[in-house]
């Protein structure tokens, strides 16, 4: 049975860290980021540029229509998401390694699929009320994100969202999940 286990275990890190292969933020036109501390929601002041169709590149992040869909993987530090985005889109900081304080908005709704997979020097998150869903593998494989708040207005956990994370204690209507009892946190995909 442990070594069953242990499999299983080694296959969830293995596919967190293959899951967002081929996305890959750090192209020629991500804006240099290597301390994302100083990220200026203010547009009179800030390096921002945007395009007729909504998209917006804000610092490291680059957002489209409301959902940030990457950041450089090079970014490092305190990430503070400007306000008026409405969720963290698939694999967003999906391996976005020198990550370490994440800051959502009242704005934010959703944390999608592998947003914040493999995000091995995540330590804080600050998840808002305003969150309604969190998607499957959403935080697998942030080993260094030890504690996590979430709010009750999450109607919705998807499967193996803190997998990989053996130290992780998770506060969630007023009870308290660790490795030993993480399962039981994940919403039914019916629902």
């Amino acid at each position: 049975m442990k070594r069953l286990l242990a499999t299983i275990i080694a296959l969830t890190m293995a596919l967190s860290m293959t899951a967002c292969e081929g996305k890959d933020s750090s192209d020629s036109s991500a804006k240099d980021s290597s301390a994302i501390d100083s990220i200026v929601t203010d547009s009179s002041v800030s390096d921002n540029s945007e395009s007729s169709e909504g998209d917006k590149q804000e610092g490291p992040l680059t957002i489209e229509n409301g959902i940030v869909v990457a950041c450089d993987k090079n970014a490092t530090g305190k990430v503070v998401i400007p306000e008026g985005v409405t969720e963290i889109g698939v694999n967003a900081f999906c391996k976005c390694q020198g990550i370490t304080n994440v800051e959502l908005p009242e704005s934010v709704t959703k944390i999608d699929n592998y947003a914040f997979s493999a995000c091995g020097q995540l330590t804080d998150i600050y998840i808002p009320d305003s969150v309604t869903k969190i998607e499957g593998s959403a935080f697998s494989g942030c080993g260094s994100l030890l504690e996590i708040t979430i709010p009750d207005s999450v109607t919705k956990i998807g499967a193996g969202a803190f997998s990989g994370n053996y130290r992780i204690s998770v506060t969630y209507k007023g009870k308290t999940y660790t490795k030993d009892n993480i399962e039981e946190i994940y919403t039914p995909e019916n629902q």
